[in-house]
Parts: structure tokens; C-alpha cells; sequence
């Protein structure tokens, strides 16, 4: 994953209609990959199959000045495929490291803009969801 943004892209995200998708590569210690977007199709990136997912949220980031750990809570859907109550009560999500970050739908050439990468902290589940901590 680029951590520089390309011109292109950068010069896509400036303008006045974007095409712009967020995306979330999660690696379990287990060492399987889940790899969903915002997009409403998906989306093969890097030899990576990004699938679909609605029901996604993330917070804002909280960041501080004294260097404590910057934080960024998501709320996902269960989807019983991806994503079960039974591998987050086994704790396979425990420690995972992901990067969420945004790219261009319509011209996937541009590259992309990594926006948060850490590992998940604590995790609550609620009747269909759960939500995680992500810790930079």
C-alpha cells in the first residue's frame, strides 16, 4: 500500500466531484485477510478483493499532543461470513493489524491514501454489531 499520494489522485480528491471510496484491509494473527469498502461494488486492489460492505462507521481519530495513543472506533455489522460473533468471542480479532484507506473507484490507478493503520484494541459487541478500537 503507497503511503505517498500520487499527483493524480491527490489533484481527484481536490476537485470539485470525486469518485472516492474508503476501504479497510484487516490481518487477523490467524494470518486471514478481510478486506471490505464503502463502494458499492467490489473492488480488486493489489490482488486483494475488497468486498462491498454497507454498515460500516467510523469515529473521528482522537489524536493528543502528549504522544498518547491515537484512537479510532468503527462499528461494523456482523455479517455472518466475514465477521462472526463466535471469532470475536474466540478473540481472532484481538491484536489485528488494519489499514483503512481511500482510493478512487472510478480510476484505480491513482493509487491510494492511507488515512489510519494500527492494530484492534477493544471490542464490543452489540445485538448485530460490534464495535472495535483501532489503535495507532
Amino acid at each position: 500500500m503507497s503511503k505517498t499520494v500520487s499527483p493524480e489522485f491527490e489533484a481527484h480528491i481536490e476537485g470539485e466531484t470525486t469518485s472516492v471510496a474508503t476501504a479497510a484491509l484487516v490481518t487477523r494473527r490467524d494470518g486471514v485477510i478481510i478486506a471490505l469498502t464503502s463502494h458499492i461494488e467490489d473492488v480488486e486492489i493489489d490482488d486483494v478483493v475488497y468486498k462491498a460492505r454497507t454498515g460500516t462507521t467510523p469515529s473521528s481519530v482522537s489524536s493528543t499532543a502528549d504522544m498518547a495513543v491515537d484512537n479510532l472506533d468503527v462499528v461494523v455489522l456482523l455479517d455472518g461470513e466475514e465477521i462472526t460473533e463466535e471469532d470475536l468471542i474466540a478473540g481472532l480479532f484481538d491484536f489485528a493489524t488494519v489499514e483503512i484507506f481511500e482510493f478512487n473507484y472510478a480510476d484505480l490507478a491513482q493509487g491510494e491514501m492511507t488515512i489510519r493503520t494500527g492494530t484492534i484494541g477493544e471490542t464490543s459487541l452489540g445485538d448485530q454489531a460490534v464495535q472495535a478500537e483501532l489503535r495507532a
